[in-house]
């Protein structure tokens, strides 16, 4: 959005300088049909550092998250509080497409309020009353916090606390949508709950099959009845269930995947630029710029 730093960049292009860009949130290289703002970073950039998928252009070099990005809160989810909040973390998509995506804009987006509804509705009084809710602060114009009020005069709307405040006691977070929350949840080791329709959030065949492997051992769910009975079942003790080897293993084969976790992230970091400016990893731009 800064019109002089494009003006900026696009001047330096056409002298020879090296655009690279960074992957700045979750969900990249996973739908079938990217974001505008990923088709559009890939045909101008030389270089794109992915946070740990390979892309089909020559221009995507997985590269170390950031670790801030990842450091758990508390050293294992063994020792995550018990009385910690459940968080439930929704989204917001245009009313009016602007572009084409796998995500549930326009009118989809209303049968992705009716999947809130059903997950909320699948639980207990005791269950939704206990839970907090974590809308998208940009509405967008959808009213979700009132069409679930008028369906669930119980539930928890929290606009109060900072999302990294909850994160730090949080002993089990639930996502609704393929957006960068999960990434955040999961790579910080924090029990994890996901559902959604999948005809709303395509992935491509990578993607899909990670997905699959993350719901045998019960963290994706296709439906929300599905997952409002798992969270149920592990609602008192979700540590136990996610420290189990089966869990753990899908959760470090996705995460090795889609959020690449290194202790010396900088140093790699350092090489990939060094090869880059000495010639070794090759340019991608797909367009020129002037």
């Amino acid at each position: 959005s800064d019109d002089r730093f494009k003006f900026w960049a696009a001047a330096a292009a056409d002298a020879g300088t090296k655009l690279i860009g960074m992957q700045h949130g979750g969900a990249y290289g996973m739908r079938a049909i990217p974001a505008l703002s990923e088709y559009m970073e890939l045909s101008v950039l030389d270089n794109f550092l992915s946070w740990g998928w390979e892309g089909n252009g020559r221009q995507v070099i997985p590269a170390a998250v950031p670790a801030h990005f990842y450091t758990p809160v508390r050293q294992g989810s063994e020792e995550r509080s018990a009385q910690g909040p459940v968080i439930f973390v929704g989204t917001s998509c245009y009313r009016y497409a602007n572009h084409f995506a796998s995500e549930p804009s326009g009118p989809l987006f209303l049968e992705y309020i009716g999947l809130q509804k059903r997950f909320l509705q699948g639980l207990s009084g005791d269950g939704r009353r206990e839970m907090l809710l974590r809308l998208q602060p940009e509405d967008l114009g959808w009213n979700n916090e009132k069409r679930l009020r008028d369906a669930f005069a119980d539930i928890n709307v929290d606009r109060k606390h900072k999302f990294d405040d909850l994160m730090r006691s949080a002993r089990l977070v639930i996502v609704d949508n393929l957006n960068t929350t999960l990434f955040q949840s999961m790579g910080k080791n924090i029990p994890t709950v996901l559902f959604w329709e999948r005809a709303h959030w395509a992935t491509n065949d990578e993607a899909s099959r990670q997905l699959d492997s993350l719901a045998r051992v019960g963290i994706y769910h296709e439906t929300p009845e599905s997952a409002a009975l798992h969270v149920m079942r592990i609602a008192d003790d979700p540590a136990a269930w996610w420290s189990g080897e089966e869990v753990r293993s899908a959760v470090e084969r996705f995460l090795s995947l889609y959020m690449r976790r290194e202790k010396d992230w900088e140093r790699d970091w350092l090489n990939i630029f060094g090869d880059i400016l000495a010639g070794q990893v090759p340019a991608g731009r797909q367009t020129t710029v002037g």
